[in-house]
C-alpha cells in the first residue's frame, strides 16, 4: 500500500472504490488492529452486494486483507482507499469517524479536509 496525493484520489474514476476511515488509538494498538479487521469485513460484505465480476471482487478482497497491518507513523486517524488498480493509505492529522463506503467514487469528505489542513 502506498501514500498518494488526495487530489488523485478525489479525481479517480475507476470503479468500484472502497473508502475506509477510522480514528486511531495510540495507546492500544490492538484496538486499532481489531477495528480495522471489523471494517475490512464490513467492506467485503458491501462488495458482495455489488454486481461485480468475480475477478474484481477477488482483487479487491486481496487488497482489503493487506490493510489490517497499519503503518506505525500515522497521526490521529487513517484513511484507506482501494480500487481495482490502487491501494492507498493516508495519515489523517485530524479526528475522523469510523466509516466504510463502497461506491463508484472514493468518499471525499476527509480527502478535501486533508487538502485544507
Amino acid at each position: 500500500m502506498k501514500t498518494e496525493d488526495p487530489d488523485r484520489l478525489i479525481q479517480n474514476r475507476e470503479e468500484p472504490c472502497i473508502s475506509i476511515t477510522m480514528p486511531l488509538d495510540h495507546v492500544n494498538k490492538k484496538k486499532n488492529y481489531e477495528a480495522m479487521k471489523r471494517l475490512s469485513r464490513k467492506a467485503k460484505v458491501l462488495l458482495e452486494e455489488k454486481h461485480l465480476s468475480d475477478d474484481i471482487k477477488n482483487n479487491l478482497t486481496l487488497r482489503l486483507e493487506d490493510i489490517t497491518r497499519l503503518p506505525e507513523n500515522l497521526s490521529d486517524g487513517v484513511g484507506i482507499y482501494i480500487s481495482p488498480s490502487r491501494s492507498t493509505i493516508l495519515s489523517l492529522p485530524f479526528d475522523t469517524k469510523q466509516r466504510v463506503i463502497v461506491d463508484n467514487r472514493f468518499a471525499t469528505r476527509d480527502l478535501l479536509y486533508l487538502k485544507q489542513y
